[in-house]
């Protein structure tokens, strides 16, 4: 039996006996410190510290940010807590930098003890203390908001700080203190660091036993090592996709996910219940969880994992696949890892072969249930397709703006790159702006109108104004890095003559290369509406007409556009002219 296999299962909330999936239990376990991930954030403070500065360090976010993690982190680098020592509610501790004052978690305590503690911390630079406050954001706001009388006050100048995170210092009442959010700190990267450490092979030293070459989850630790760079990169991937359309998952919300999707909350003894069956390395394929899925059929556990709801809602596995005319018509899977193809092709011929046997089936039914294998199979395909790149894979589910825009975010590329991005957002505006025809080029103006809402049939507009597409280019801004752990950030903007006149958004970029495919979505999010409507603005201010006796008129052709200028003179005449 290997008790790292049950260290994982304790991680996600999939099963109600998971004693580490909701709290810092898991931090006196002895598996901890291995897979535990140093944080920039904690480095930050903790270099701090050693240089003298008796400062209040205030760590807020959502929970699950990994807060708790971070004083751990700090504590056992300055050796002040044991590996078995349990964190106290408050504590002072001395080190050789002098007294440290550390709060566990304010979101834990009573009012009266919040804003006791909260006091204790601004004060403690004054006793010649640093201090370290752990709490979730509502309760750190309500605990100044108790102390002090500028309610409303306070609570902006709070709620500016926790949106722009930035590096200094802020003041209030007389004190000074570093307030980190953390929930603003990109966390993508930990998908990584988190799959290294548990696919880590001093974890798997004790599966010797005579089933582990059916084992699903000691398979799966071999499937992904022998892919890791490929699955490692997917999985990152998606998690961007995610965070980049506001639904940020935390480092407990990934921990869960990445843990259920290598074991799916079998253990050792479960896995001796499944007879070793070859088929069950497929059915509880690492790729199979991760969407949670055992075999063909959805895992109701799963649901409890917030991850796999939303990839749930994204349909990935039904998406169409570069190759599957050749893996379910030709039957060739030549295109999956090794270890793999023989094993899924018997599955694929064993379950394609009984289906189509059973005469008294009707045919849709039958077609049913071969979907949901061929929907099974593109989940192992998205992780180990032999033949295709993580590039690749991510090009089919997201689209090429997707992959572009992941990489600016968290690298500086070329202009060629940041051409394909320009081209996106002034194609989709004047697609948007002109109507959903296909124009046969681009045009050397951006044209904003007046139009109607909705999707309504319109080929005549009222031009607004325009804007040279020479002027207009996208610029990467670094941002601040000592919260983030990545090497380098950026900032996307849409610039006009260098000037920075609005931050791009994955969501924006990815709506605006549906248009130009096509593609009409019916059910805007309302915020992106907004950003489209903000957008706008920005560069209408730049090229609004100033003369409000010219009426000009665009008209779309379907294939090029007409100009039309209606001019009212101070006699009432009308001249109207194509330009």
């Amino acid at each position: 039996m290997n008790d790292f296999v049950n260290y994982l299962n304790s991680m996600n909330n999939a099963n109600a006996n998971n004693i580490n999936a909701l709290a810092e239990s898991q931090v006196n376990n002895n598996y901890y410190d291995e897979i535990q991930i140093d944080r920039k954030i904690g480095q930050y403070i903790i270099k701090k510290i050693k240089s003298g500065e008796k400062s209040t360090f205030i760590l807020t976010g959502h929970a699950g940010d990994g807060k708790t993690s971070i004083l751990v982190q700090i504590l056992k680098s300055l050796n002040l807590l044991s590996k078995t020592e349990k964190l106290k509610e408050k504590d002072i501790k001395l080190s050789p930098y002098g007294e440290i004052l550390y709060i566990k978690d304010m979101s834990e305590l009573t009012k009266q003890k919040q804003t006791k503690y909260l006091v204790e911390a601004l004060e403690a630079p004054k006793r010649g203390q640093a201090s370290i406050l752990i709490s979730n954001t509502g309760p750190l706001i309500e605990a100044f908001e108790e102390i002090f009388e500028n309610k409303y006050e306070i609570e902006m100048k709070l709620l500016k700080q926790l949106d722009q995170n930035k590096e200094e210092k802020i003041e209030i009442e007389g004190y000074t203190f570093y307030l980190i959010n953390i929930a603003r700190v990109d966390n993508v990267i930990f998908s990584k660091k988190i799959l290294e450490k548990l696919i880590n092979i001093n974890f798997w030293d004790k599966c010797n036993c005579n089933l582990k070459d059916n084992c699903p989850i000691y398979r799966n630790v071999t499937f992904i090592k022998n892919n890791y760079n490929k699955v490692s990169e997917i999985i990152e991937y998606i998690y961007r996709y995610f965070y980049e359309h506001d639904k940020r998952m935390t480092i407990r919300q990934i921990l869960a996910h990445l843990t259920f999707a290598i074991t799916g909350n079998l253990s050792c003894e479960d896995v001796k219940k499944l007879n070793n069956n070859k088929f069950t390395i497929i059915k509880y394929n690492f790729s199979n969880l991760f969407f949670g899925y055992v075999g063909e059929e959805k895992n109701q556990d799963a649901e409890q994992i917030k991850i796999i709801r939303e990839l749930d809602r994204l349909n990935l596995d039904g998406l169409p696949m570069y190759d599957d005319y050749e893996i379910f018509i030709k039957n060739d899977f030549s295109h999956f890892d090794y270890t793999i193809q023989s094993l899924l092709y018997e599955y694929w011929e064993k379950k394609y072969l009984k289906y189509y046997s059973v005469n008294n089936e009707i045919e849709n039914k039958l077609e049913y249930k071969l979907s949901l294998i061929r929907k099974m199979i593109k989940r192992i395909y998205i992780f180990y397709s032999f033949k295709r790149t993580s590039e690749e894979i991510i090009k089919i589910l997201f689209g090429d703006v997707f992959l572009i825009y992941s990489k600016m975010v968290i690298e500086e590329l070329g202009n060629s790159d940041k051409k394909k991005i320009k081209a996106i957002l002034v194609d989709g505006l004047n697609r948007l702006n002109l109507g959903m025809t296909n124009l046969e080029k681009s045009l050397e103006k951006v044209y904003i109108t007046l139009r109607r809402n909705g999707y309504n049939y319109q080929n005549v507009f009222v031009l607004l104004g325009d804007i040279d597409v020479e002027k207009l280019n996208i610029k990467q801004i670094p941002v601040n890095i000592n919260f983030e752990d990545y090497l380098c950030k950026y900032k996307i903007y849409l610039s006009y003559e260098n000037k920075l006149i609005y931050e791009l958004n994955l969501p924006l970029l990815m709506y605006f290369e549906k248009i130009i495919k096509g593609k009409i979505d019916t059910k805007i999010n309302p915020s992106l509406t907004h950003g489209i409507s903000n957008l706008e603005s920005k560069l209408l201010d730049i090229c609004r007409y100033d003369n409000d006796k010219i009426i000009r008129l665009i008209i779309n052709n379907f294939n090029n556009i007409d100009k039309l200028k209606i001019e009212i003179e101070t006699n009432n005449k009308i001249f109207a002219s194509i330009y």
